[in-house]
């Protein structure tokens, strides 16, 4: 049986829908980053949920992309929680989050989650502060599909948050070199902190020797590598402390305390005072109507 001969015109619509096919693919594949997420719209913001940085179930993060954003105007914010390092969760500062957005409409907000420590001494110190700097390098690592400069970095944290943003902000020189950080009723002395529970709650003073595997005494090189205080230099980042004076879970010394190490070293700070208040302050909307204002204006003067 003789075939008839394919005409132009037949050729071209067997090969047209193929040519579709397979410049979308090669359109998705040139898409792709290193992360394997697919390259947005920079002119429209995008909300991701849950996004993995490790293995670990709570290694994750929630990333907030402004619209508008671009490799070199877009500034960094990395959000930590608090919770003793033992509890909390990234929605806790999700009031935090809501509201930075609104008033730093030139950044990508990072929320992140990090290993809780167990009662049964699994996740002990310094797994926290790893995940931090694991979180941060993934930020980094993926800087071109999130259109974001990690050249302008900084880093805010709640309570033990506070603990883990500080000493990120003041141990970590590559790849992020942080700007400036705000460290709100964190941790700055663990030392100080033992023995001010040893005296007042000796059940919450077993937990911290728990956490970082023995006193002071038998382990005084963890206590110093946990203790922000310890890592200050004069190159040290831009500092804005919030502390309540009648905090009675991370006393106000350890605030007043950082402040001081902070001005020995010449380390630009600003210790903003609530007289009266405890720990969670921010309950208050009048403490956090304040943070914020004070937050907002800080890193538009630091994070430049």
């Amino acid at each position: 049986m003789r075939h008839k001969p394919t005409t132009t015109s037949t050729m071209k619509r067997i090969l047209a829908p193929l040519a579709f096919v397979i410049f979308s693919a090669l359109l998705i594949v040139s898409c792709k980053k290193n992360n394997g997420e697919m390259t947005d719209n920079p002119g429209v913001a995008k909300k991701m949920l849950n996004v993995a940085y490790g293995i670990d179930s709570l290694q994750k993060m929630d990333i907030y992309l402004p619209a508008g954003r671009s490799v070199t105007s877009t500034k960094v914010l990395a959000v930590v929680h608090g919770g003793s390092w033992n509890t909390g969760d990234k929605k806790d500062l999700q009031f935090v989050v809501d509201s930075l957005q609104k008033y730093l409409p030139d950044y990508a907000i990072f929320n992140i989650n990090y290993r809780l420590a167990t009662s049964t001494g699994g996740n002990v110190f310094p797994t926290q502060e790893n995940d931090v700097k694991a979180a941060i390098q993934f930020i980094y690592n993926n800087r071109d599909a999130y259109a974001c400069n990690t050249d302008k970095t900084a880093i805010l944290g709640q309570s033990a948050g506070g603990q883990l943003a500080m000493l990120a902000a003041y141990t970590n020189k590559t790849p992020v070199k942080f700007k400036s950080v705000v460290n709100i009723s964190g941790v700055a002395n663990f030392a100080e902190l033992l023995a001010y529970f040893t005296a007042v709650d000796p059940n919450t003073a077993i937990k911290l020797t728990l956490l970082l595997g023995g006193t002071p005494a038998s382990n005084a090189p963890g206590y110093a590598a946990a203790s922000p205080l310890t890592h200050i230099t004069p190159q040290s980042p831009p500092t804005l402390i919030f502390h309540g004076t009648t905090d009675v879970v991370v006393p106000f010394t350890q605030s007043s305390s950082l402040a001081a190490a902070l001005n020995t070293k010449g380390v630009k700070n600003t210790l903003v005072t609530f007289q009266g208040v405890g720990h969670d302050f921010l309950v208050s909307p009048l403490a956090v109507a304040s943070t914020l204002l004070n937050t907002v204006n800080f890193l538009n003067n630091n994070n430049q």
